[in-house]
């Protein structure tokens, strides 16, 4: 299974993307997927031909015919291959409340 971590997002690479899921980004800019409460910053997919985003009500998930760049201000950036991904948010639990986590 291929995996990435960037702070407090998860990837991990699928076989297929959900029938229902519906494509949310613009083609144009680049794809955001998640920004910190606290500074701002945030976890982008550099815009490049081949790059899809695509949600469910449950999911997040990449398209990459080629490569795709994952930067973020305080990580290292990271290359995924060519690929479909689904996109994790961790979440934090409590004995009240559950909540992403927001680096």
């Amino acid at each position: 299974m291929v995996q990435f971590r960037q702070g407090d997002i998860f990837i991990e690479k699928v076989t297929d993307i959900p029938s229902g899921a519906e494509r949310d980004d613009d083609g144009e800019n680049d794809i955001v997927l998640a920004t910190g409460e606290a500074t701002g910053h945030a976890h982008m997919i550099r815009r490049r031909p081949g790059i899809a985003s695509y949600s469910t009500a449950e999911n997040r998930y990449l398209d990459v015919s080629d490569t795709a760049l994952l930067t973020h201000e305080e990580h290292a950036p990271i290359l995924l291959p060519a690929g479909r991904y689904r996109i994790v948010r961790q979440r934090e639990y409590g004995p009240d409340h559950s909540h992403d986590v927001h680096d």
